[in-house]
């Protein structure tokens, strides 16, 4: 072969064998830089991830440098912070990485409640039939009941008609009892099995259909059982009690889920979703597409990533004996897993052990703490809801008075608890009764001014006990004689109104008496005239005005000055 060929030849191998380089423009990640501030030698440091992840996210911990030597060493398990012994220089990396859930990963048969008769699963209450066309007026009838529908209006009066979130859907009425309202086990389901290690992700569709909202809704809870490698069955509650109605409008679909990962293989399997509340009253809630799906990780798709460069030194003095508590700690067997105590995160009842850690990094208290358990209250933790009630009725109404089933005996406010059926109060209702000025139609009686300083109501027959003027519409404060005294003179509207020895209010049509053409300057007690009664009222310690009223209806005033 000649040199030409051979060339040739070797060209069109390496243009085969080349690979064809595409080049694109690749997102950077966003990167948080955290420094360790100088730990000592052989200390424990901890690191915390500076992002929070989504349902849909892990963290991945990696060692990358140890000393000068880069390394790639993947650190176990996907919680937010680890701690590590710092005994040299190294850099640390969390990565949050997006994962995928896929449809075929599906471990559950009939989460969907599509096959008639209902199979794959079981409950701790009493299936009622498909669609059953009972229909329930009372709790009594309907408790423990559950049944397989597309509208839950059908079995009881106060439901409303749930739209199905997809086809047929689970529905439980009048939980009296905590129970598992849905679960699955390995031997109706034979996919349902754990990988130790593998992320899991359960999840379920959940409406509220009652129509009362004041009433106690479910308390939800994802549970998983499974058998470990000592054939011992270990059971968790997974993520935090779902109060039903609280989150949710009612009649409408909400979506629960909760990430988990496998400690263990296992192939004998239970996870249910469980009911917390015992309570009748409202306890009444609609299921659909359950799912356990395990989780498959998308290469590649670090949405965030925290380096973590640790730079130990030699401390002297090395770190003292760490100083060890006993304490413990009881709480209510419902209790929803993780609480916190002194900022700590307690995860289950029995014994654990918490660390506090010195500035250097040394062991500075080690806490042996015992989470005992108790009966709870089925009252702790209620909160009422309270209603508040206003009205305002005329200040002219006779006490005592009745309203919404309570006697006032004046304006005033007043509290009534309405308890629950476990004896829980559940409803504070407060009730506002208030005075308001009502208006009464004014009548022609007659006002009477006299030296421009004083107006009165004549009243020879005691027929008024008592009196309130007012000036231009408003309330003239202290004038509740059956006169009234301005110095200043009285200009502008006067008018009074006067309550009787029945209860009647009589209110007097305003008047304007500047120019007194309501004066009482002239006495015309004189021919068949008399006069048939006399009041007088004093206006000053010295001085007075007596009043007479005559046969003819007719009023005379003066003032008399005494000495």
């Amino acid at each position: 072969m000649d040199r030409l060929s051979r060339y040739i030849k070797f060209g069109l191998l390496f243009s085969v064998c080349l690979p064809v380089f595409v080049w694109a423009d690749t997102p950077a990640i966003p990167t948080d830089t955290v420094r360790i501030p100088s730990p000592c030698i052989g200390s424990k440091v901890a690191l915390k991830s500076s992002q929070m992840t989504t349902q849909s996210e892990h963290y991945l911990w990696v060692q990358t440098k140890k000393g000068n030597k880069v390394i790639n060493d993947t650190l176990s398990g996907e919680a937010r912070s680890i701690i590590i012994v710092a005994t040299e220089p190294a850099e640390y990396v969390c990565d949050v990485v997006h994962s995928e859930v896929l449809a075929v990963n599906n471990l559950m048969a009939n989460g969907d409640f599509e096959t008639n008769p209902p199979t794959n699963f079981s409950s701790d209450y009493t299936y009622a039939g498909w669609d059953p066309s009972q229909y329930y007026l009372n709790h009594q009838g309907a408790s423990n009941l559950y049944t397989i529908t597309h509208d839950a209006s059908w079995f009881w009066r106060d439901f409303y008609a749930v739209r199905p979130h997809g086809g047929n859907y689970f529905a439980l009425f009048d939980a009296g009892k905590s129970g598992y309202a849905w679960k699955a086990e390995t031997r109706d389901n034979p996919k349902l099995i754990l990988e130790k290690d593998s992320v899991y992700l359960f999840s379920y569709w959940a409406a509220y259909p009652n129509k009362s909202p004041n009433n106690q809704p479910a308390q939800l809870q994802f549970v998983i059982s499974y058998k470990d490698a000592g054939n011992t069955w270990k059971t968790e509650n997974l993520g935090k009690i779902h109060i039903l109605g609280n989150a949710n409008p009612l009649n409408s679909w909400e979506l629960r889920e909760v990430r988990w990962k496998a400690p263990v293989a296992s192939s004998e399997v239970m996870i249910g979703v469980f009911d917390k509340n015992t309570s009748e009253g409202g306890n009444d809630f609609c299921l659909d597409d359950i799912m356990f799906q395990k989780t498959t990780t998308v290469l590649n798709t670090v949405v965030y990533r925290t380096v973590f460069i640790v730079e130990p030194h030699s401390c002297d003095p090395p770190c003292p004996a760490p100083q060890t508590i006993a304490a413990d700690t009881t709480l209510c067997l419902n209790t929803a897993f993780p609480v916190l105590w002194r900022g700590y995160e307690i995860t289950k009842f029995g014994e654990q052990q918490f660390i506090v850690m010195s500035k250097h990094g040394c062991d500075s208290i080690i806490y042996n703490l015992n989470v005992l358990s108790r009966e709870c209250d089925p009252c702790e933790g209620v909160v009422p809801v309270q209603v508040t009630f206003d009205t305002l009725v005329c200040d002219t109404v006779s006490f005592p008075l009745l309203w919404r089933g309570l006697s006032f005996s004046k304006a005033d406010s007043r509290q009534q608890t309405t308890k629950s059926v476990l004896g829980c109060d559940s409803i504070l209702s407060v009730y506002n009764l208030s005075l308001t000025h009502c208006p009464v139609p004014c009548v022609g009686i007659e006002m009477y001014a006299k030296w421009k300083d004083v107006i009165f109501v004549p009243d020879p027959d005691l027929v008024y006990t008592s009196y309130q003027w007012y000036h231009d519409g408003e309330v003239i404060a202290g004038a509740t004689e059956q006169f009234y005294y301005n110095p200043q003179g009285l200009a502008g509207l006067y008018h009074c109104i006067m309550y009787t020895h029945s209860g009647d209010v009589v209110e007097a049509c305003p008047a304007e008496f500047g120019d007194l053409t309501r004066s009482a300057d002239l006495n015309p007690g004189n021919g068949n005239v008399l006069p048939v009664s006399r009041q007088s009222w004093w206006i000053s310690p010295h001085m007075r005005i007596v009043v007479t009223t005559y046969s003819d209806h007719s009023v005379s005033a003066e003032k008399q000055l005494l000495r």
